[in-house]
């Protein structure tokens, strides 16, 4: 199976598997926000319609108004404060000015935070930076208080566990992003998390969570690499057999979306964060390691772990791909809503 990897892994370089996504239509088309509204409030479909308004889908006011009347109804409750979190993301992203309130019970003045782990303070960070708001003055939470209490649950064997103490691939991408706009203030906190988060890329380039390569692990260290300025296209550090992460992604698409696994049927969460990372990719990058005016002064965070030079330079390649990739016979793909968003 490994040779046929390593011979079938060119090919798949050479047909443009790191072009610019362009299945969107056929996306917008299995999936309109306008009949996904009925399951607003729930996490797949939010983050779903989140990434598709995003990307000019229309019928973002139709989801819009359908998440506050499931949450008016019942229909759509606020169990933890990340359900809080993705309720402002996704009115943010709908263009809704309904975020802030949520916002401020899930992050600001939550003193809830914790109690499910890292993911806890690593999302509010993310929420904050993903609306562009700021913490404000009597905020219960700082991002001073949310560093350090991410920096507390680091593992002595470096990354980051969703539980126990083994790293994991998403817990530990995810807090790759929340770091992301204070990388200056916690540089070697930052080297330490990539350093592990590239130990844990597979052979084909992928990423694992509970040891399955999936499209929402990928995702979320495309993610993170993009919100730090560095190119999951390119980056040595994260390229396996000649096989970048935005490869290994291209390898869960299917005709209409993504899959979970490759091979599968599109499945609606895969097909989320597979299009909110690769629209962080195809954004111009900035490689400034600046701090928003929004961050504030943030404190080190760094620990007596090994130092690591956080100077690296990232060189984004320009890679001009003529391509034609291999279409499969197209099947009728059912979605699946079954699977918690536990990010």
């Amino acid at each position: 199976m490994k040779r046929l990897l390593a011979l079938l892994l060119p090919l798949w370089l050479l047909t443009g598997a790191a072009a610019a996504y362009d299945g969107q239509d056929a996306v917008f088309a299995r999936f309109p926000l306008s009949e996904l509204a009925q399951y607003a409030g729930t996490s797949e479909s939010d983050w779903l319609a989140s990434a598709l308004a995003e990307r000019g889908a229309e019928g973002a006011d139709v989801y819009a108004d359908a998440l506050t009347a499931n949450l008016a109804s019942g229909t759509a409750r606020i169990l933890f404060p990340t359900d809080g979190m993705r309720i402002a993301m996704t009115y943010k992203s709908l263009g809704s000015p309904k975020f802030v309130s949520y916002l401020g019970d899930s992050v600001f003045y939550c003193t809830e935070l914790g109690k499910r782990g890292v993911g806890d303070f690593a999302w509010a960070l993310i929420a904050a930076e993903h609306c562009g708001t700021s913490f404000p003055s009597d905020a219960a939470n700082t991002p001073e208080s949310l560093l350090q209490s991410i920096a507390e649950a680091e593992l002595e064997s470096g990354g980051f566990a969703l539980m126990g103490n083994t790293a994991d691939a998403d817990a530990t991408a995810i807090v790759l992003r929340a770091l992301a706009p204070y990388r200056e203030s916690c540089s070697e906190l930052v080297e330490r998390t990539l350093n592990a988060l590239a130990e844990l890329q597979r052979e084909s380039g992928a990423f694992a969570s509970l040891g399955t390569e999936t499209a929402e692990s990928t995702a979320q260290v495309v993610l993170a690499l993009s919100a730090l300025g560095i190119a999951p296209d390119s980056d040595e550090r994260f390229v396996k057999n000649g096989v970048t992460c935005i490869d290994a992604l291209y390898g869960f698409a299917t005709s209409d979306g993504f899959a979970h696994i490759r091979g599968g049927e599109t499945d609606a969460l895969a097909t989320a964060q597979a299009l909110s990372a690769l629209r962080a990719y195809e954004l111009p990058q900035q490689n400034d390691d600046s701090v928003p005016a929004s961050a504030g002064a943030v404190p080190s965070l760094s620990s007596a772990a090994t130092d690591n030079d956080s100077g690296t330079t990232q060189t984004v390649l320009l890679v001009a791909a003529a391509v034609a990739v291999v279409a499969g016979a197209a099947v009728f793909l059912r979605v699946r809503f079954a699977k918690q968003y536990q990010k």
